[in-house]
């Protein structure tokens, strides 16, 4: 397959979502949530592949990390090129080292009317880090 039918394969694929501007893999995905599809051979996480035929080549020493913090988002615009630390930091940075929410749910706690506590029994994370969701402070490019 050429690169110009991987971008039509890639596009034809996802659900692009417009309030958070995803583009969510609808073929398979791991256990991670991350999207797989064979290129060059062998099977690939479907963000790098984007990452790689949107944008440019990956050097080897660095991930593909999302802006969007969902896994299975293959938008060129939400993806950025960090070192191992830089993931780390970003999880740091964003409230996610402990947790496992995703857009979805930064919606929902976002839209929703139940208090604080509530959501972060339903969550099971803090209150601080429903309060930071809520007011923006993390998962602010939602």
């Amino acid at each position: 397959m050429t690169i110009r039918n991987y971008k039509q394969y890639l596009e034809d694929n996802s659900e692009k979502i417009p309030i958070a501007g995803c583009w969510l893999w609808k073929k398979y995905t791991n256990k991670r949530g991350y999207g797989t599809l064979k290129f060059k051979g062998s099977m690939q996480l479907t963000h790098r592949i984007s990452y790689f035929i949107f944008i440019k080549p990956i050097p080897e020493t660095l991930q593909v990390l999302h802006h969007c913090d969902n896994p299975c988002c293959i938008n060129p615009n939400h993806l950025w090129l960090g070192t191992n630390t830089d993931n780390v930091k970003d999880k740091v940075i964003k409230g996610r080292a402990g947790g496992k929410l995703n857009i979805t749910d930064v919606i929902y706690i976002r839209e929703s009317t139940k208090s604080s506590i509530e959501l972060s029994q339903m969550f099971n994370c803090s209150q601080a880090q429903i309060n930071n969701i809520k007011y923006h402070k993390s998962w602010s490019h939602i």
